[in-house]
């Protein structure tokens, strides 16, 4: 290994559907869902768009004279015997899009495709992807694809393993820091309604464990801002899928701890992800410069992994612990993470208040909070083991997955 630098040729495998969000969602017009088969069209808008310009049903089968033995009974007829556009498609897909936004039922885009004869043949050269789904195929609504690449492939930006990583990092460092109880203190004594006080404390804390690097100086001094960052010694390039795969769609849902009136504790909700199935696998560079990073006990590549592993292994075990009636979700994977990643994983994922406070005194500030924020959702009164109160999952119609997990290696 190089005195100053660590590089090696790292692979993501999921041990879960994980979703990678490209921070779009789609609603009914932009995607094309062919229910009888299960698939879902992600159009390319421009490939799209360009298509529609350029459609006329008289191209095809239905359209041409010399196949068709149909009279021609008006002009419109004749124009598409002729091999001429009986009307603007591009005009009138605007005009769909239009109706569609002040209709509390849009109308699906297939419908819309099969009522002015574009066949699905003609959509998939359209599209930057098909993708299948089996969920309730009859509830399909706002839908949020995988992040995707210039040329529709998909992957899995660097600065999200990257996040990941340093949430882990964060998580672990807070604990020995010397300033740990006065944080404690400080976080014990902040309202519900003050969230600036929230964000304060976040950044403070945030400076406190990552800004350690002194090699810069500034008139003489030593610089504490973003300059002074240990992360910049932590570089993480763009993770490419490795063979071909197909993307699945799942719904979200939420286990709760507690049934609702009908007895159930699963609520679907209506959003779904685009995911990139299990044991898919993706392979990006990763690199630890040592000057930076050992600031903060890192001193190679192999101990960023032991830090994701024992963060992991953390958040598992207090999910699993609360939610230890719904053992579907625990197939022995979840015990070979090491990492957290996507949409769809969770608030424990996302914050380190678990981390600054015993289990029920965290509960309690957050479950304050949530309440102040979503009274209607009573956590205050609900949330006890943990806030909130739900674990997060995909599912489909046969099943329901933990979403998230990965193994880096």
């Amino acid at each position: 290994m190089n005195e100053f630098l660590q590089t090696k040729k790292m692979q993501l495998k999921c041990l879960a559907p994980i979703h990678i969000g490209s921070g779009n969602k789609l609603s009914k017009n932009e995607y094309i869902f062919a229910k009888s088969k299960g698939i879902i069209y992600l159009l390319q808008q421009n490939k799209w768009l360009q298509f529609l310009q350029n459609f006329n049903p008289a191209n095809g089968k239905k359209g041409a004279l010399s196949e068709s033995k149909a009279q021609i009974k008006d002009f419109a007829a004749l124009a598409q015997a002729l091999g001429h556009k009986s009307k603007d498609y591009l005009q009138e897909y605007k005009k769909y899009i239009i109706r569609n936004a002040g209709n509390g039922k849009p109308l699906p885009l297939y419908q819309w495709c099969i009522d002015n004869d574009i066949k699905m043949t003609d959509a998939a050269s359209c599209a930057l992807a098909q993708t299948y789904i089996k969920s309730d195929k009859n509830d399909l609504n706002d839908m949020m694809p995988f992040m995707r690449q210039a040329d529709g492939s998909i992957y899995i930006p660097g600065s999200s393993i990257k996040g990941a990583i340093r949430t882990a990092l964060l998580y672990k460092q807070v604990k020995t820091a010397p300033q740990y109880k006065s944080w404690q203190r400080s976080l014990q004594q902040i309202r519900p309604s003050a969230k600036k006080d929230f964000d304060n404390l976040a950044k403070e804390i945030e400076r406190a464990v990552f800004y350690k690097y002194r090699g810069f100086t500034d008139k003489g001094r030593c610089v504490t801002d973003a300059r002074a960052d240990i992360m910049r010694g932590l570089r993480i390039g763009d993770a490419c899928v490795n063979g071909a795969v197909k993307t699945q769609v799942y719904r979200k849902c939420d286990i709760s701890l507690y049934k609702d009136k009908q007895g159930e504790a699963v609520k679907k909700l209506p959003l779904y992800r685009e995911c990139v199935p299990i044991d898919t696998s993706f392979s990006f560079a990763m690199t630890v410069e040592k000057q930076f990073m050992q600031a903060c006990g890192v001193n190679s590549i192999e101990d960023v992994l032991q830090i994701m592993a024992d963060y992991t292994a953390e958040i598992v075990s207090l999910e699993k612990e609360v939610f230890n009636a719904y053992g579907q979700y625990w197939n022995g994977r979840e015990n070979m993470a090491n990492i957290i990643i996507g949409g769809g994983s969770g608030f424990l994922t996302k914050t380190i208040i678990y981390s600054l406070l015993p289990r029920m005194e965290a509960v309690n500030v957050v479950k304050n909070y949530l309440d102040y924020k979503f009274k209607k959702h009573k956590h205050n009164i609900l949330d006890r083991q943990v806030s909130p109160r739900t674990l997060k999952v995909a599912g489909d119609i046969n099943n329901m997955y933990h979403i998230g997990l990965g193994l880096i290696e």
